[in-house]
């Protein structure tokens, strides 16, 4: 039997789609999964990934600068022997989504079902371990399937230096100073980080491939964006793509979502549906672009201009949910 590789990346804590997905491909012991990074954070199960990777050995994570962000936190909380009190490392893993994964943690040490003081003690145990592991995921891989080369990184190479020189913010970060490069054309660069809503023309999160230089794949469909994206998954033996949309997360009647568009002045799902996705099309490429391309000039004007997103789109939501929650629930 020939052994299936796939490649996902990005999953930020989504569990019940990740699974969701691995029944698609109807994956088995057989097959090898590589997993570009960012599978924490965010999203609601963290940590459920996490033990699930390391309960497959035919499943390879990759480090992302996710699980950087927690590496750094974990290092320093380790070393002062605080958490309380946290490092400037702590609070920016916090502040890029961290506050899920670490509630995750706390819940997972039955933090409020025990005393503090062995709290602090099981909790240095687990995140030494936790520390370790993150601490040695590998930051790029040089794998062939069907005679092909490929290099599967998080978010990129420079494509001027060689693979065993790259730095590890490089291989961590790196925007259009990789995919817009040519790079070597021998090899095919499949990446993570950058949402392919930045890449593709059309703003969807499929995954992208260089036209340009037909040398690069792009598979991150947005999950970070909690409210949007997709989980791609692409098979490399026959270049099959699978799809999971975090749509898949709701189940709601045909009739419920008839009453809702009529609530709203809509004849049809259809017209809800397309004037709905060409607006947040064009509010999530704005939005993605203030939350995720650090490069851009003007930093200090980010902030404020993502509060001002992220009101927008609370505001879209709660006046959806309101309307929902309106609706007279009799067939």
């Amino acid at each position: 039997m020939m052994r299936r590789v796939y490649v996902i990346s990005d999953l930020h804590g989504y569990y019940d789609l990740f699974i969701k997905l691995l029944d698609k491909i109807s994956f088995n012991e057989y097959d090898l999964l590589y997993i570009l990074g960012d599978i924490c954070d965010r999203g609601p199960d963290s940590l459920k990934i996490l033990f699930y990777i390391r309960n497959h050995d035919n499943i390879i994570l990759l480090k992302g600068n996710h699980e950087y962000m927690m590496q750094e936190a974990l290092y320093y909380g380790i070393y002062y022997d605080d958490f309380d009190y946290p490092s400037k490392a702590f609070k920016l893993w916090l502040a890029n989504g961290g506050a899920t994964t670490m509630e995750n943690i706390r819940h997972y040490l039955q933090k409020d079902k025990i005393k503090y003081e062995d709290y602090r003690v099981v909790r240095s145990a687990f995140l030494k371990n936790l520390y370790e592991y993150l601490n040695n995921l590998p930051e790029y891989l040089q794998i062939e399937v069907n005679h092909q080369t490929y290099i599967l990184v998080h978010a990129g190479v420079d494509v001027n230096i060689s693979l065993e020189k790259q730095d590890v913010n490089t291989l961590l970060w790196i925007r259009e100073d990789f995919y817009l490069q040519r790079g070597d054309l021998t090899k095919i660069y499949i990446f993570g980080h950058t949402p392919t809503a930045l890449l593709n023309s059309d703003h969807s999160f499929n995954i992208w491939l260089d036209e340009t230089h037909h040398n690069k794949i792009g598979i991150d469909g947005g999950l970070a964006c909690g409210k949007a994206g997709q989980l791609n998954c692409l098979c490399l033996n026959d270049e099959q793509i699978t799809i999971t949309d975090i749509a898949d997360y709701c189940f709601v009647s045909t009739a419920t979502i008839s009453r809702l568009c009529r609530k709203l002045n809509y004849e049809s799902f259809a017209d809800f549906k397309m004037d709905v996705t060409m607006n947040l099309n064009y509010f999530n490429r704005d939005a993605l672009r203030l939350q995720f391309d650090h490069q851009l000039p003007q930093r200090e004007y980010l902030y404020q201009g993502k509060e001002v997103f992220k009101d927008h789109f609370e505001n879209i939501i709660n006046n959806l949910r309101s309307t929902y929650d309106s609706i007279d629930y009799e067939d």
